[in-house]
């Protein structure tokens, strides 16, 4: 019986997967000098960057996550990850411009997979601080249909309904909620 011998990225990922960021990252800069278009690599790259816990993980992980997400445009994962990068980097920077570029990563990775969970309800939250209200109601909507026991959701709802003027459809959200429970 012949075994074959794991590859550079595939040790990386392990590493990044036993969260030993530190580790990964040395490992994935290694792989991405020999082969600077591998985008798994990058992706990774980028999520090991992340985990890194200080205040600037995010904006070290953001150039990493946009060139997997340009090397493989056709990766929803890829897409919702470095849109929810954008996002979080949109409200600590308070910058319009990364909310746009990471709500129109969201809308891509969800034209590639609508059941895409992370894409979906970060759409939701984004059109919500949009204050695009009825939007994001919809968005919301759609996400329990594939997640209808999902609390935060059905919140984010009703968040999304009282903010477009639905008293009536907010408190329903909100019962549906205390039901729950």
């Amino acid at each position: 019986i012949r075994v074959a011998a794991e590859s550079p990225t595939e040790s990386a990922i392990r590493l990044y997967e036993a969260k030993q960021y530190p580790a990964a990252v040395r490992a994935l800069t290694d792989v991405l000098r020999a082969q600077p278009d591998n985008a798994e690599a990058c992706y990774y790259l980028g999520m090991s960057l992340r985990h890194r816990g200080d205040a600037e993980a995010r904006d070290a992980a953001a150039p990493w996550l946009a060139r997997a997400a340009r090397l493989e445009p056709g990766n929803a994962d890829y897409l919702a990850d470095y849109a929810g990068n954008c996002l979080e980097l949109a409200d600590k920077h308070r910058s319009y411009s990364l909310a746009m570029q990471g709500r129109d990563a969201m809308e891509q990775a969800l034209r590639i997979d609508p059941k895409n969970y992370l894409a979906a309800s970060r759409l939701a939250w984004t059109l919500y601080n949009l204050k695009r209200y009825d939007a994001a109601a919809q968005e919301y909507q759609t996400v329990l249909v594939l997640y209808p026991s999902d609390l935060e959701m059905r919140l984010g709802l009703g968040n999304a309904l009282l903010g477009a003027g639905d008293k009536a459809g907010a408190a329903q959200a909100y019962q549906a909620v205390l039901d729950m429970m």
